[in-house]
């Protein structure tokens, strides 16, 4: 029965498919609703395992939420010029280009993560604007492998009321005190 499990397992770590490994993982930010007004978050990318450099990259930010409305993109990384202006404010899918003129790239030292755009829009409600790496090469054009981190999601979450608060609070004196009578 042993050497029939030890094949089982055998088989089954072969048939399991290899993960490839990213060259550079792309993130996306989160911040806090405060209210109605204009956001900024960050596009980021960071080198795994290796020193990496980057060339440049193609996204997609879908502001499809009704609740944004995308305003501009700016670039953080002096390096890199727009190749594919972003949309115009207002769009729903927003395509963004940019690439380095230089053709020296953008290094990023091992494990270290580099801020590469900020995206501004306006909010009135928290919700999420999704970000999508279509292509990342380096400074020969060449192909980077790479993965999105954090679903690459440009969100800005709800801060819990007050009252929320204070209601929770009172849910859990009620619990509490109503398990003290039951021992009791």
């Amino acid at each position: 029965m042993s050497k029939f499990f030890g094949l089982l397992c055998l088989v089954a770590f072969a048939a399991i498919p290899t993960v490839g490994r990213a060259d550079v993982v792309f993130s996306g930010e989160t911040v806090q609703f405060t209210g109605p007004g204009q956001y900024s978050l960050g596009l980021f990318a960071t080198a795994i395992g290796q020193n990496e450099v980057i060339g440049g990259y193609n996204t997609t930010f879908d502001f499809s939420d009704p609740v944004f409305e995308y305003e501009s993109t700016s670039f953080d990384a002096p390096e890199f010029n727009s190749v594919a202006p972003p949309s115009a404010a207002g769009s729903t899918l927003v395509q963004v280009g940019a690439q380095n003129t230089l053709f020296s790239g953008l290094s990023i030292d091992q494990d270290e993560t580099i801020r590469l755009a900020t995206v501004t829009f306006s909010a009135t409600g928290p919700g999420t604007a999704s970000l999508q790496v279509n292509a990342a090469f380096d400074q020969n054009f060449q192909a980077l492998t790479f993965s999105s981190g954090g679903g690459l999601n440009l969100a800005v979450t709800a801060i819990p009321e007050p009252s929320s608060c204070l209601f929770m609070a009172g849910l859990g004196g009620v619990v509490v005190s109503a398990r003290r009578r039951r021992r009791s």
